[in-house]
């Protein structure tokens, strides 16, 4: 079954589709999942970058609603929803209008934490705790902290948190001379805290360098992910031997483990993301053409599986179970939102699932973030902005979970 619902948003149709999804193989892992389509919010940043971008995390479920932080173009902001349809009135967070790609996000299960930062020479880089409550409120644990005292003639770009399975807060980030052209070296930079209550404290041994590029073509950009008793993996550019290679380094809980070299050659910019899943490593990447491929703490990397050839680079992977995977991206040559799914380790087809196939699609590729992980009511929610100037609308699709 199929069928298209669409609405009016902004002056721009809308259309949704609402799929009953088979899958190859026998699985259906999304059966009668309803796309439920709602405008969020407006907002003035640049180029609608607002939600934006896919490795730091900016959606997840918390306290029995789906929430959302977001740029409105002067300051950071997040809004939640019970279901999916009616958004609550925006909460301030932190003031200045660069969380569109200068912020990041992580729920740990219990706390949501968050780490930023401004395109300032110098600028800092911020981290902060809170408890979601049911009531769409947030009760900070304290004060934004410095978790990393960038150098005065530095930027700090893309900064991105995760949680480790001990509760510790890591924070990776590119540093850089941010200006046009940018000015190497690019150096990937990791900081960790030895404390995990809220207040930041650096680990001994942090910041740690995993990489610095001296060329001017390419960003390191690392991501990480957490693993089980305190290991994290952490996945970069880099070039080795003149070629660019997607490369990843593991945190053993004591110690780094050697350089792996994942994928060469590889795109030369940072289209790749990630997810842990106990100590397996789920890893996408690639641009036009979407390769997959799996990390086990027995047999290293596997070979790429295609997940898709015609996506952007930059695509949302979220873990939903155990080997169960979805994964988001952007058909710019359709203007759709697609996804696939992996249940219990096995691939089912590609779904077109939101089309905006009409003037007013962003089509960027990089205004696009999707759910963490849920395993409450929302099966998965993708997050984008539309339009050609400003103001671009913020528009949001859930797909529920069966019976929901």
């Amino acid at each position: 079954m199929k069928s298209r619902i669409a609405i009016h948003s902004g002056g721009f149709l809308v259309a949704f589709l609402m799929f009953a999804v088979g899958t190859s193989g026998g699985q259906d892992p999304i059966t009668e999942a309803l796309a439920v389509p709602s405008l969020v919010s407006t907002t003035s940043a640049s180029k609608g970058w607002a939600v934006n971008y896919p490795k730091q995390r900016k959606v997840f479920e918390m306290a029995g609603l789906l929430w959302v932080f977001y740029s409105d173009g002067v300051d950071g902001v997040f809004r939640s929803s019970r279901d999916g349809k009616e958004w609550s009135d925006p909460d301030t967070f932190a003031p200045g209008g660069h969380f569109g790609h200068r912020f990041g996000g992580w729920f740990d299960g219990t706390y949501f934490h968050y780490c930023l930062c401004t395109a300032a020479l110098g600028a800092d880089v911020y981290y902060r705790r809170g408890k979601p409550s049911s009531n769409g409120k947030m009760k900070w644990s304290a004060p934004p902290q410095v978790a990393f005292d960038t150098p005065s003639e530095k930027n700090v770009m893309y900064p991105k948190v995760i949680v480790d399975s001990m509760g510790h807060p890591w924070i990776t980030f590119m540093q850089l001379v941010y200006q046009i052209p940018n000015l190497p070296p690019f150096d990937g930079i990791v900081v960790k805290a030895s404390t995990n209550d809220g207040k930041w404290k650096t680990a001994a041994g942090f910041p740690f360098k995993l990489v610095s590029e001296k060329g001017t073509d390419g960003y390191p950009d690392p991501v990480g992910a957490p693993l089980t008793r305190g290991k994290t993996v952490w996945i970069y550019n880099h070039r080795v031997n003149g070629e660019d290679v997607y490369a990843a380094r593991i945190w053993n809980g004591r110690g780094w483990e050697d350089e792996e070299i994942v994928v060469s050659p590889a795109s030369n910019y940072s289209f790749f993301n990630v997810v842990g899943d106990a100590d397996d490593v789920h890893l996408i990447h690639g641009a036009g053409t979407i390769q997959y491929q799996k990390r086990t703490w027995e047999a290293g990397w596997s070979k790429t599986f295609t997940i898709d050839d015609s996506a952007s680079g930059h695509t949302c992977i979220s873990r939903t179970g155990k080997n169960s995977l979805i994964v988001t991206w952007l058909d710019t040559a359709n203007q759709l939102v697609r996804y696939r799914e992996m249940a219990g380790g096995k691939w089912g087809s590609s779904v077109s699932w939101v089309d905006e196939s009409i003037p007013g699609f962003a089509g960027a590729g990089i205004n696009i973030n999707s759910l963490v992980h849920s395993a409450r009511r929302f099966r998965h929610a993708v997050f984008y902005s539309t339009g050609h100037s400003a103001p671009y609308d913020i528009k949001s699709a859930t797909l529920l979970k069966q019976g929901k």
